[in-house]
């Protein structure tokens, strides 16, 4: 090959414009251009978990019966819920802490549990959106949305 030669028993190479580089530099900056496109497009993309079921839910007692606490509500992670943010799902299905994007609504993140008769009833695919009064969750209704689970990074 033309463009490796040796020099005071060194190989190196010359690029088409003339520079010239030691094989071991050539080699690093090959490995760190293959990084840089390699980092640029790793970003995971957001997997597409199917359809569930949406519901609503606020902090009062027919929403939440006996765990019912307005002045205080508290997830069952230990978080406080707020409006925007706190899902409830199945732990089976989904772990606490997961975050998605649901469609039409935003994203979301798990800090809640559903009744296990409602998990039953909906196989585990159903997310229960936290609102702060009755009236926006009663209004939320019953919803068929599609979800994708979002990578940690997003």
């Amino acid at each position: 090959m033309k463009n490796i030669y040796k020099h005071r028993g060194r190989q190196f190479i010359r690029s088409p414009k003339g520079k010239r580089f030691s094989c071991l530099d050539f080699i690093n900056e090959i490995v760190n251009e293959e990084e840089a496109i390699y980092d640029e497009h790793e970003s995971p993309e957001p997997i597409f978990l199917g359809e569930f079921t949406s519901t609503g839910y606020c902090p009062c007692e027919k929403c939440c019966g006996k765990w019912s606490n307005p002045s205080n509500p508290l997830t069952a992670i230990g978080n406080l819920a707020v409006e925007g943010v706190t899902i409830g799902a199945d732990w089976d299905t989904l772990s606490p802490g997961t975050m998605l994007y649901i469609e039409g609504i935003g994203e979301r993140v798990v800090q809640d549990k559903l009744a296990k008769w409602i998990v039953e009833r909906y196989d585990g695919k159903i997310l229960d959106l936290y609102y702060e009064s009755h009236e926006d969750a009663w209004n939320h209704g019953r919803q068929i949305v599609s979800v994708w689970l979002l990578p940690d990074e997003i």
